[in-house]
């Protein structure tokens, strides 16, 4: 769960993708069915982040989903991307601003 720079609340579910706007809690649109790690899965990892540009990047069971500022829509991976099929367990961004990803399997390739 995180709270991003326009005070949204984001957390997870096996039941999609979630905002808290200080009113309601409401499925965040087209991400109503996805699935998404349960919370208890692996404890103290991050499955939701806010980078510096204010894209929101959620993990979910074997995909990753990317909202970029300003966009009301999350995008995906390609077709054939590693990141499409990868169980990712966790997101960091460094100082840089690069996003990394851990995996219980490693990268494959």
């Amino acid at each position: 769960m995180i709270v991003d720079s326009r005070d949204r609340i984001w957390f997870t579910s096996n039941r999609g993708v979630f905002t808290w706007n200080g009113q309601s809690i409401e499925a965040y649109p087209g991400m109503e069915s996805v699935k998404s790690l349960p919370v208890s899965a692996f404890y103290g990892q991050k499955w939701i982040l806010e980078d510096h540009l204010g894209g929101i990047w959620v993990v979910l069971f074997s995909n990753i989903a990317y909202l970029p500022p300003g966009s009301d829509h999350f995008v995906f991976p390609p077709e054939g991307h590693p990141l499409r099929s990868l169980p990712v367990t966790s997101l960091l961004e460094d100082r840089e601003g690069n996003i990394w990803f851990s995996s219980i399997t490693g990268w494959p390739g």
